[in-house]
Parts: structure tokens; C-alpha cells; sequence
């Protein structure tokens, strides 16, 4: 009797311990709001539910984001038809994506919400949420006047920036006061700026347009060299520049410019800011012959002007939609040394040949050492800038003389080198009675050759001598001259070029 009493005792005891390893809710009749959705005009609902196998350690966390889903798929947005067309056509989003990017929105502002009640069985975990409308409208109205007093402060800011001529700082605050709206966007928010009633996207909108147009980017070289297997040997520039009120071009400083190589794998990607004089440099590290022929570009990187925070679908869009300032550089690599020292010095840059010769009378141009020149550079892959339509030839003599003396002749653009190729003499004559001419002609004096860089005399050579004597007169004789010249400087300045 006492072995029965035992047994029946430890029994119900292992039945006990078996019913209280699982929550009294298994086995609970379903509640009702699971198996019919609840109704309630005062009230956004939201249920969410999640299978417990396929998510064994947060199946809690994906059903309550589940019921936010749900709940704000029922809080409604009226998009009008010209705000979402003016949208698609700036953003590039489909109508699709911007619903649900509202949507989303509006999910991610949701406050104020309570849990109703919740429910599960072996399978799967259930949870109720509820939000006040009346609440929740009170709060997004709170909100939505906060997000328009932000953006409207931060946009003052930026008119006030534009009106200095200060583009990029403007830039920053336009970039700010999109930002304190975007969760907003679907509002189609309007504020009094300056005593007109403006919608704020739209005139932000315009803001960052008119500013990215102000600015300019460009390369100090379209055309880089570099010799295989060795690093860069001159720094990739470009210089930012500002348009003013007044239409005149000033530099600007802290432009955040992203240099892009992406057919590299160890460097495909870099950031660097103008300086005071509006440049950025970007030193490339060894170049080879993968590198020749590929172009790299430089843009403006709105992600650095663009504040901190968590941006949105609008705001990215946007960010990949508008037209930002770029330019490019294409590599050229060589594998003689030789020809890589002289395209280094003249491809892709802007190159001046100034040539004039006086002999005893005003002086003229020098045609032939001017074309030597010339073509020469050009081969190099030099571009030749001309000088301007009246040319004071004795200016060129006198400036010869003194190299370091300021240059003001007129070109017809910016140049990046100002070769000179000065002759000072006299012509002197002969007769002879084998000449069909009856003289020969010779041109004996100074030769100087001087080149300008970034305002400063980079390379100068002096010398004097006489030429041989001509028959064909005056224009072979400074011909023949030339060639000489021409190939005495060529020695001397690559001389200069190894240094």
C-alpha cells in the first residue's frame, strides 16, 4: 500500500514538472484579436506574428517589427500629383519607392505606441500594438513644426552664405536643412522666407542646384605622364574655383574632392581638400603600364559637405541625382626615359612660344625657331596657346634681357609654360660674284632663350656667336640660325630636365 501511495505521488509530481516546462499560453485557447482582426476607429493597429524556428533567438524582435509595419501601412500620406512627379523627375525613385520610402518614414517616427497584448504556441509568437490617432497626430504635428523651424533656420543660413559668394559653406547648410525635413518629405512642407510662402524642398532643392553650378573643378593637367614602375613623379591637381556675384571666379578652400582610379585595387579612392589657393593634390603611387590610357576623375564628394546623420532614400537620391562638379586626368606611362622626361614637362600643359629677332631696325618674329618650337612641343603632347592678336615684338627683346621682370604680354588664355627665343645683332653683308643675289648675308650677335613657369625664369642660355654666311638672304639666314638654336636648347633644356 505504502509502494502504491509512493508511486502515484511521484508521478504526479513528474507531471507537474512536465506542465510547468511550457508557458500556461500553449495551450491557451487562440485569442481573439489573432484570429480576427481587430476594429477601432480611434485607434492605428498593428499585429505582427513570427515563426519561432526561423528565428530562434529574436523571434520577439522580428514580430514587433512586423506589427510597426503593419501599423504604419495604416496611417495614410496624401501625395499630390505634381509633388510626386516633380519628385521622380529629381530623384530619380519610382512612384512605388516613394510610397514605401514614406512609408518607411513614417514607421521610423512613430511614438507614442503601446502593446495591447501578445500571444504564442510552439510554433509561432504574436504581438499587439495599438497607437492613438489623436495622439499621434498631436505628436507628429509637434514634430513636423520643429523639422520646419530646423530647416527654414538652416536655410536662411545658406542664402546668407550664397549672398558672401561662400557656395560650399552654403552648400552645407542647404545639405543640413534637407536633412531636418527628409523624414518630412511627403508633407510637402511651406514656410514664409523672407515674406513669401515657399515650399521648403523645392527652394532647397534649387539652393543646392544654383551652388553645385557655382562651382567649378579643373585640372592643372588633362594629360599626366609617368614613367613605369615609378611612383608619380608630379602630384594629380585640380583647383576648385567659386563663381561671385559680380561673375568673377575666386578660389575655394575645404572642398572636398574625391579622386577615383577604379580599375586599381590598392588605391581606387581618395579624399582630399583644396587648400587656400583652391587645390587638391593627390599623390599616385607606382604607375605601370596597366595604368596607360585609364582617365581618372575628380569630383566634388557631397558625402563630406552632407551632415553626419542617418540619411534616407530621398536624401541619397538626391546626393546621386544632382550635377556635380568633375573633371579627369588621363595617364600616359612610357618606358623610355628619355621621352617620359620630355612629356613630363609639356603633355597636357598650356605652352606660349614667343620668338623675335632685332637686327639694327624694330624687332620681328622669328617664324622658324617659333615653328621648331612649336612642333616640338606639340609632339610632346603640349597644347600651344597663341599670344594675342597685337604682339609688341621689342617687348619680347627687352624682356630677354630681363627674365625676371613680370610678363605682360597678352595671350588668348591661362598658359602653364612661356618659352621666349630672343636674337639681338646686326645683319652684315658681302659681296659675291657667285651669289645670283650678288650678296651673302650673315646675322652675328646675342641668342637668349629663356622659359617661364608660375610666373618665375625657370631656364635661361646665353650665348653670342655668328652665323655662316647666307646667299639666300636675310629670312634663310635667320633660318639656318634657327636650327642651330633650336638644337642647342634642346641639349641644354633636357639638361635642365634631368636636374
Amino acid at each position: 500500500m505504502l509502494r502504491r501511495i509512493i508511486g502515484q505521488s511521484l508521478m504526479a509530481a513528474a507531471l507537474i514538472v512536465l506542465f510547468s516546462a511550457f508557458p500556461h499560453t500553449v495551450w491557451a485557447k487562440k485569442a481573439e484579436w489573432v484570429a480576427h482582426r481587430p476594429v477601432d476607429s480611434g485607434f492605428y493597429i498593428g499585429i505582427g506574428s513570427c515563426l519561432k524556428k526561423d528565428h530562434k533567438d529574436d523571434f520577439r524582435l522580428v514580430a514587433e517589427n512586423e506589427a510597426l509595419f503593419d501599423l504604419s501601412s495604416e496611417i495614410s500620406v496624401d501625395i499630390s500629383g505634381t509633388f510626386m512627379e516633380k519628385t521622380i523627375e529629381r530623384t530619380g525613385l519610382s512612384e512605388q519607392d516613394i510610397r514605401m520610402e514614406i512609408q518607411a518614414t513614417s514607421r521610423a517616427r512613430l511614438t507614442g505606441h503601446e502593446m495591447v497584448a501578445e500571444w504564442e504556441d510552439r510554433k509561432t509568437y504574436w504581438i499587439y500594438f495599438r497607437l492613438s490617432k489623436g495622439k499621434y497626430e498631436l505628436l507628429q504635428r509637434k514634430e513636423r513644426e520643429r523639422a520646419r523651424a530646423a530647416s527654414l533656420d538652416m536655410l536662411q543660413k545658406a542664402l546668407q552664405e550664397r549672398e558672401k559668394g561662400q557656395s560650399i559653406s552654403a552648400l552645407r547648410f542647404y545639405f543640413e536643412a534637407l536633412s531636418r525635413i527628409q523624414h518630412f518629405i511627403g508633407d510637402n512642407l511651406t514656410a514664409d522666407l523672407n515674406g513669401k510662402e515657399v515650399f521648403l524642398y523645392n527652394e532647397i532643392y534649387g539652393g543646392i542646384q544654383r551652388s553645385l553650378a557655382d562651382t567649378n573643378l579643373s585640372a592643372h593637367r588633362t594629360q599626366v605622364p609617368g614613367l613605369d614602375g615609378q611612383p608619380l613623379a608630379d602630384p594629380l591637381m585640380v583647383r576648385g574655383m567659386q563663381k561671385q556675384r559680380d561673375g568673377s571666379q575666386s578660389a575655394v578652400s575645404g572642398l572636398p574632392v574625391l579622386y577615383a582610379a577604379p580599375w586599381r585595387e590598392n588605391d581606387p579612392y581618395y579624399i582630399v581638400d583644396t587648400d587656400e589657393n583652391g587645390v587638391a593634390r593627390y599623390t599616385l603611387p607606382m604607375v605601370t603600364m596597366a595604368d596607360h590610357g585609364q582617365a581618372i576623375k575628380a569630383r566634388v564628394d557631397l558625402g563630406r559637405l552632407a551632415p553626419q546623420v542617418k540619411s534616407g532614400a530621398f536624401f541619397n537620391a538626391i546626393l546621386e541625382k544632382v550635377n556635380v562638379p568633375q573633371t579627369s586626368m588621363r595617364l600616359s606611362i612610357y618606358i623610355d626615359e628619355i621621352t617620359y622626361k620630355w612629356r613630363r614637362e609639356f603633355e597636357g600643359r598650356k605652352v606660349a612660344v614667343l620668338a623675335a629677332y632685332a637686327a639694327g631696325q624694330p624687332a620681328v618674329p622669328w617664324n622658324k625657331i617659333h615653328d621648331e618650337m612649336t612642333n616640338f612641343i606639340q609632339e610632346m603632347g603640349g597644347i600651344p596657346v597663341q599670344a594675342g592678336n597685337i604682339i609688341d615684338f621689342d617687348k619680347i627683346i627687352r624682356f630677354s634681357q630681363n627674365p625676371g621682370a613680370p610678363w605682360d604680354l597678352p595671350m588668348s588664355e591661362a598658359v602653364d609654360l612661356v618659352f621666349v627665343m630672343a636674337a639681338r645683332g646686326k645683319l652684315s653683308t658681302r659681296e659675291n660674284a657667285e651669289n645670283p643675289f650678288g650678296e651673302d648675308v650673315r646675322f652675328a650677335g646675342e641668342i637668349r632663350t629663356v622659359t617661364q613657369k608660375d610666373g618665375n625664369a625657370s631656364f635661361q642660355d646665353r650665348y653670342k656667336g655668328a652665323g655662316g654666311w647666307n646667299p639666300m638672304g636675310e629670312e634663310m639666314a635667320m633660318d639656318v640660325l634657327a636650327l642651330h638654336v633650336f638644337k642647342r636648347w634642346k641639349a641644354k633644356y633636357y639638361q635642365n630636365l634631368g636636374q
